[in-house]
C-alpha cells in the first residue's frame, strides 16, 4: 500500500508484485559511482519490503551537453547502475533518458516476495515489546553538506560511499529469517521520521541517542551546525519527540538527517533480537545496533518517541 515502502499489486496465484521509484539528483561527480549509489538505493524499497528485485527500469536526466557528453555520461551512469543491478540478480529492461537543468538518476525496481508463502514485510507490523535494530550507521546527509562546502574528510566521504554501495539484501534475508515484525529503510525523511511511519496506533518508541551508529565525521559536521539542505523540513517531525533526562542537542539533530542508501530499521521480538544482530553483524553490517524499543501508547495522541 502507499503507506509501504513499495506498492503491492495482484500477480499470479497468491504471489504479490511489489513496485518501487526512486530518484537521486547529483551527489558525487563520478558518474559511474553515481549509478551504483542510485541502483543500491532504488533496490532498498524492495529489500525493505521483504522482496527480491526481478526487473528494472532506468529513467535518466542528464544536465544539457553537448552528443559526445552526453553519450559518454549516460554509457557510465549506466555501467554503474548495471554493476549493482546484476549483484542483485536485477535485469535492466529498459527505461528513459532527457536533458535537464541537473542530473537526476532513478529506477522503477519490481520485485517479488523473497518468503515461500508470499509473505511481505511492511512498516505496520510492530508489537509492543519490540526491539528496534538499525543495520547500517547514519550521517551520510551531513557528511555530504560538508563535502559540498569544500570542509569535509575524504576519508569518511569514503567511508560514507562504501556505507550506501551496502546493500540490504542480506539484511533483509536474515530479518524474515528470524521473524522480524516490521521494517523500513532509512532514507530521506531521517531515522525519526520513517520511525514515526512505523508506530501504529497502539505503540510508541523508545530510542537510546547513545546507541546510535554514526558515520565518522558525522557528529563533528553537526557540531559545526551544517546541515542536509532537507535537514530542517525533517526537524518539523521534532513534535514526535518526548526529551527524557539531559540530551546531546548537536546528537539529537542525527534524527532529522537524511540518509541515502540508509540501512533497514527492524522490528523484532526480543527473544529473536541476539541471533539476528549476531547474523547482522557478522554479515555486511558490522556497526548494527539495538537502538530502542517499542512500548504502549501512552495517550490517544499520535505515536511519539521518547529519546534519552
Amino acid at each position: 500500500g502507499v503507506a509501504d515502502d513499495t506498492a503491492a499489486v495482484p500477480g499470479s496465484g497468491s504471489a504479490a508484485i511489489v513496485q518501487s521509484l526512486d530518484l537521486l539528483r547529483e551527489l558525487v561527480a563520478d558518474p559511474w559511482l553515481m549509478g551504483r549509489i542510485a541502483a543500491n538505493h532504488a533496490l532498498s524499497d524492495v529489500y525493505a519490503s521483504g522482496a527480491r528485485p526481478v526487473s528494472a527500469l532506468a529513467a535518466i536526466t542528464l544536465p544539457f551537453a553537448g552528443p559526445a557528453i552526453l553519450r559518454r555520461e549516460l554509457k557510465q551512469l549506466l555501467a554503474g547502475a548495471l554493476h549493482e543491478l546484476a549483484a542483485a540478480d536485477c535485469p535492466l529492461a529498459g527505461g528513459h533518458s532527457m536533458q535537464g537543468p541537473e542530473l537526476t538518476v532513478g529506477f522503477v525496481v519490481n520485485g517479488i516476495a523473497m518468503a515461500g508463502d508470499g509473505r511481505l514485510l511492511g512498516k505496520r507490523g510492530l508489537a509492543i515489546g519490540d526491539q528496534l535494530i538499525l543495520a547500517k550507521p547514519l550521517g551520510t546527509g551531513v557528511l555530504f553538506a560538508a563535502h559540498m562546502q569544500r570542509c569535509a574528510d575524504g576519508r569518511h566521504i569514503g567511508a560514507a560511499i562504501d556505507s550506501m554501495l551496502v546493500s540490504n539484501r542480506l539484511a533483509a534475508e536474515l530479518a524474515l529469517a528470524n521473524g522480524a515484525s516490521a521494517c523500513t529503510d532509512i532514507t530521506g525523511f531521517g531515522l525519526l521520521g520513517h520511525l514515526l511511519e512505523m508506530l501504529g496506533e497502539a505503540c510508541d518508541a523508545r530510542l537510546q541517542l547513545a546507541r546510535l551508529p554514526l558515520l565518522d565525521g558525522a557528529l563533528a559536521h553537526l557540531r559545526q551546525g551544517l546541515r542536509s539542505s532537507m535537514h530542517p523540513a525533517n526537524a518539523g517531525a521534532r513534535e514526535g519527540l518526548e526529551l527524557t533526562g539531559r540530551v546531546d542537542e548537536d546528537l539529537l539533530q542525527i534524527l532529522f538527517d537524511p540518509q541515502t542508501s540508509g540501512g533497514l530499521l527492524l522490528g523484532v521480538a526480543p527473544q529473536r533480537t541476539g541471533s539476528l544482530l549476531e547474523a547482522l553483524r557478522g554479515g555486511d553490517y558490522p556497526q548494527a545496533s539495538v537502538i530502542g524499543e517499542v512500548v504502549a501508547r501512552a495517550s490517544s495522541a499520535a505515536g511519539r518517541v521518547a529519546v534519552g
